[in-house]
């Protein structure tokens, strides 16, 4: 009983570690739909390849193509640089570059506290609420198998 009450224990624990980080992110999500916006020009917009490795030490990792877009907007007669396409921790999708094309005018969406924080797309994801949802299921599972475990 003890073994299985602590292992739901550092589950839960984890669990509420997801909730609280998904939920932190999820708020600043929804905290850039009350951002102003301002006019910019994407100034860059490659792809690149990243190396994503995996735990396996004779894998030498998998290549992913991932979006690096790069645009300049200006605000109270200050220039600024972005490359955050959404909020959150997700990189970007290659298919983001068809997109916002070098060159092309595009809407950007600025914290009106600290203008260098900006994003081209405002607003939560589905993987935003996905993680939310994640974090919650973990640690209720959490709670379940304690209480299985306890009664048990």
């Amino acid at each position: 009983m003890g073994t299985a009450v602590f292992g739901a224990a550092l589950f839960g624990l984890i669990g509420a570690l997801v909730l609280g980080w998904s939920i932190s992110i999820l708020r600043f999500a929804l905290s850039t739909l009350r951002w102003p916006s301002t006019d910019g020009k994407i100034v860059a917009s490659n792809v690149r390849s990243k190396r994503v490795q995996t735990n396996d030490p004779g894998d030498l990792g998998s290549e992913m193509r991932v979006a690096a877009i790069t645009y300049l907007y200006t605000v109270e007669g200050h220039q600024h640089q972005g490359r955050r396409v959404a909020p959150g921790p997700f990189t970007p999708s290659a298919r983001v570059c068809r997109r916002y094309p070098k060159g092309s005018p595009c809407r950007v969406y600025y914290d009106p506290q600290r203008p260098r924080r900006s994003v081209l797309e405002p607003g939560p994801s589905a993987l935003h609420w996905l993680l939310v949802l994640f974090g919650a299921l973990m640690t209720l599972a959490s709670v379940w198998l304690a209480s299985t475990a306890i009664a048990g």
